[in-house]
């Protein structure tokens, strides 16, 4: 059964970036763009890892961990924070699973979520072009509910 990660990421590049990186491991995943619905989507689906921003609109990721940590229902899915405002020494060490600044490398935030998901390795990653994700037109949302890994689509030239 694949992992389940909930992505939390305000800014639609980088969430992108996360759910394309996740994706690329064979993982279920939910992408949420606000903080207010990040517990309730926690303890509804059940994520094996959330990665979460610490600067968002609503509730920010601190708020969120602190939330989490204390919902016995919650306190033992792995988090790993990520944040370009907020650096790892200022963190309450035992927030976080895992932190991240930003930018970094999309190959240390797999082997950071294989290390939190206990694999002994990731997956092989797809070179990023070759990553073709369907069509999106600019002015429909883009849906960020649970998916499996779709299947690929080929590239026309």
């Amino acid at each position: 059964m694949p992992a389940k990660v909930l992505v939390v990421e305000d800014n639609p590049d980088v969430m992108f970036v996360l759910l394309s990186a996740v994706d690329s491991q064979r993982c279920e995943f939910v992408g949420v763009e606000e903080g207010t619905s990040v517990v309730q989507t926690a303890r509804t689906e059940r994520p094996d890892l959330i990665i979460i921003d610490i600067m968002l609109p609503g509730m920010n990721g601190l708020e969120i961990c602190r939330e989490i940590r204390r919902d016995k229902g919650l306190a033992n899915i792995k988090i790993l924070g990520i944040s370009g405002h907020v650096s790892a020494r200022d963190i309450d060490p035992g927030m976080f699973d895992d932190f991240l600044e930003k930018p970094f490398e999309v190959s240390v935030l797999v082997q950071r979520m294989a290390k939190l998901l206990g694999w002994t390795a990731p997956q092989a990653m797809t070179a990023p072009h070759e990553q073709v994700l369907p069509d999106q037109d600019e002015d429909q949302p883009v849906d960020l509910t649970w998916h499996s890994r779709p299947k690929p689509k080929k590239r026309s030239k």
